[in-house]
């Protein structure tokens, strides 16, 4: 299974471990027949693409549960008075990133590695907006009870951000599933990562 900063070049099979379907592939301990490497070929295929779709799963849990925390959020603060800056920056927020979840699934779907690799852009007002917030939050700090609504309002701001940084790392995962390589996309909240291959399918026989 491929991550960040893992490096899984050709294998022979004595050297693969007993883990999630070590146990099908074909173990020698000579030489392997290409019907062999073929088989465990495959099985390395399987293996990443099981791990996508466990960490897509896993990004797709963190967003719901970020929607359950806004709508608390917003049934707690219903009462408060508001803040029109602050409100228009949140639904201005909140639109991008369900266009960036969109377009995350599409790319995976479709398999768009352009797409894919827009995402960071996609997602830079949503970074510019939420490094912004605080200042209007300050700005609100006049009346006390627009205070503590612009205060909930700016951990709003950051779990609309952060639902934009998990619709990129769906993105990386729909890039290496057309690529074979993981790379960790640059964007305002995510430093570049190295680039690191992951094992390549080969249908042909090698000596």
């Amino acid at each position: 299974m491929v991550g960040v900063g893992e490096h899984h070049p050709p294998r022979l099979l004595a050297e693969i471990p007993d883990h999630a379907g070590g146990e099908l592939r074909v173990k020698t301990g000579g030489k392997l027949t290409p019907r062999d490497r073929l088989l465990n070929q495959l099985l390395d295929l399987l293996e990443d693409l099981l791990t996508v779709l466990l960490h897509i799963s896993l990004h797709l849990e963190r967003v719901a549960d970020m929607a359950v925390n806004l709508a608390k959020i917003s049934w707690l603060t219903r009462g408060l008075p508001r803040h029109a800056t602050v409100l228009r920056q949140l639904e201005e927020m909140g639109g991008i990133a369900l266009e960036l979840l969109e377009a995350a699934m599409e790319a995976l779907v479709r398999r768009d590695l352009e797409l894919a690799r827009r995402l960071p852009s996609m997602d830079e007002p949503i970074d510019r907006l939420n490094r912004g917030m605080l200042a209007e939050v300050l700005g609100a700090s006049d009346d006390e009870a627009m205070l503590k609504w612009a205060i909930e309002m700016h951990l709003v701001s950051r779990l609309i951000e952060r639902v934009g940084d998990h619709a990129v790392d769906i993105g990386e995962q729909a890039a290496f599933l057309v690529t074979g390589v993981f790379e960790e996309f640059s964007d305002a909240s995510h430093p570049a990562m190295e680039r690191r291959e992951a094992p390549r399918f080969q249908t042909g026989a090698q000596g």
